[in-house]
């Protein structure tokens, strides 16, 4: 589980582009982690951060979340011991 810290303002980021060539095979694998239940569609968020595509040796794409945009900062860290 994840906290968020009582004080922090949700913050929204614009989506970084896209190239052109990558575009449908992005969102065949956003709909796959959304089928498989990895992913949750939603209609409206508070937050958002943007992703990053790293292409693969073998053709497919990574999809990498840019938490550093403030999700990171927003985190209540619950450190062991």
């Amino acid at each position: 589980h994840l906290y968020v810290k009582s004080d922090v303002i949700p913050k929204f980021h614009k989506p970084r582009s896209l190239p052109f060539a990558y575009q449908q095979v992005v969102e065949t694998n956003l709909n796959r982690l959304v089928h498989e239940g990895v992913l949750t569609s939603v209609n409206v968020a508070k937050w958002a951060a943007p992703i990053v595509i790293v292409p693969k040796p073998n053709g497919k794409v990574r999809i990498c979340a840019d938490f550093s945009t403030g999700v990171n900062q927003a985190l209540d860290i619950d450190q062991y011991p």
